[in-house]
C-alpha cells in the first residue's frame, strides 16, 4: 500500500503550503486567497495516471456514496453518488455504476486540506484492502462542509483495483473553478443543503473532466519531442584550456555565469504526471 507524501519539488511544496489552510475542531480558520489560479485543482503526481488515461472511455468504474465531512461527523450523499454515475456515463469517461460501500472518515479534525487528502487516500486504500472489486477503478468524492452552510474544499479519490491512487486531486478556493462557484447554502434548510452538495458535486466533476483534458494535452505535447542518442566519448578532458569568447550566435563559450546580482530566476515545472 502506498502512503501519500508531500512532493519534494520546491514549487509543488510551495503550492501545497498555499492550499494548506488550517481546519480546527470547532471552526475553520480560512484565508481568502489574494488571487486564484486557473488550474482545475491540485493533482499530485502518480505513476498510475497514464494507465488511467489509457483506459478512459473503456473502463468499468464503481462509484461509492459521496462523503460529506462535517466537523463532528461523516455523512453520505446518495444523490451526489448518482449524479457522479450519470456524469461519468454521459461524458464517456467510463461505464459507471453505484456501489453501496460507505467510507466513514470520522470527524473533520485535520490541520490542513493536504492532510485531509492524505488521510482520505490512505483510509480508502485500507477500506479496499482485501476486497476484490469487479471494476477497473473506484471513485469516491469527499466534500468538506465544516460550517454546515459552505463548502471549504472538495477531494476526488480515484483508486485502481489494487487500492492505489491513480488520478486523485483536491480543489479549494485557490482555484478559479471553485471560487467562481461560490459554494454556500442560501439558508439552513435541508433543501438548501442538498442544493449545496449538488452544486459542489458538479464543480468536482467539471474539474475531473478538465484534469483529464489537461493531462491528455500534456501527453500529446510531450510526444512531439524526440530524443537523440549520442555515442560515448569525452566531453572535455581538462588537459587544455576551454574555448572562450562568444559563438557566432552570441552565446558565451566556456565557463560563464548565467546571471548577476540584479537578475531573477523563474521556476516552472514540466511533466504530465
Amino acid at each position: 500500500m502506498n502512503r501519500p507524501t508531500i512532493p519534494s519539488h520546491p514549487l509543488l511544496r510551495t503550492l501545497i503550503l498555499t492550499i494548506s489552510v488550517c481546519l480546527c475542531p470547532s471552526f475553520v480558520l480560512a484565508d481568502e486567497p489574494g488571487q486564484t489560479i486557473s488550474e482545475p485543482g491540485f493533482r499530485p503526481p502518480s505513476e498510475h495516471a497514464a494507465s488511467f488515461l489509457d483506459n478512459a472511455g473503456a473502463m468499468q468504474i464503481a462509484v461509492l456514496p459521496t462523503i460529506v465531512r462535517r466537523v463532528e461527523r461523516t455523512a453520505h450523499s446518495f444523490a451526489s453518488q448518482q449524479q457522479i454515475v450519470d456524469f461519468l456515463n454521459a461524458s464517456g469517461i467510463g461505464a459507471a455504476r453505484a456501489n453501496s460501500l460507505r467510507i466513514d472518515l470520522g470527524p473533520l479534525r485535520r490541520r490542513s486540506q493536504w492532510e485531509i487528502f492524505q488521510f482520505g487516500t490512505l483510509s480508502i486504500a485500507e477500506k479496499l484492502e482485501g476486497r476484490k472489486p469487479d471494476t477497473d477503478y473506484i471513485i469516491v468524492m469527499e466534500i468538506l462542509v465544516p460550517g454546515d452552510q459552505s463548502v471549504f474544499g472538495i477531494e476526488l479519490y480515484i483508486m485502481d483495483q489494487q487500492g492505489r491512487s491513480a488520478f486523485s486531486f483536491l480543489l479549494n478556493s485557490h482555484h478559479e473553478l471553485f471560487a467562481d462557484a461560490k459554494l454556500a447554502a442560501k439558508n439552513s434548510s435541508e433543501e438548501a443543503r442538498e442544493t449545496l452538495i449538488e452544486n459542489a458535486t458538479r464543480v468536482g466533476l467539471v474539474a475531473l473532466k478538465a484534469q483529464i483534458e489537461q493531462a491528455r494535452e500534456c501527453l500529446a505535447a510531450s510526444s512531439e519531442f524526440t530524443t537523440t542518442a549520442v555515442g560515448p566519448g569525452v566531453l572535455h578532458h581538462f588537459q587544455s584550456a576551454l574555448a572562450s569568447g562568444t559563438s557566432r550566435n552570441g552565446v558565451s563559450l566556456g565557463f560563464s555565469t548565467f546571471s548577476d546580482g540584479s537578475s531573477t530566476v523563474n521556476i516552472s515545472r514540466t511533466g504530465c504526471f
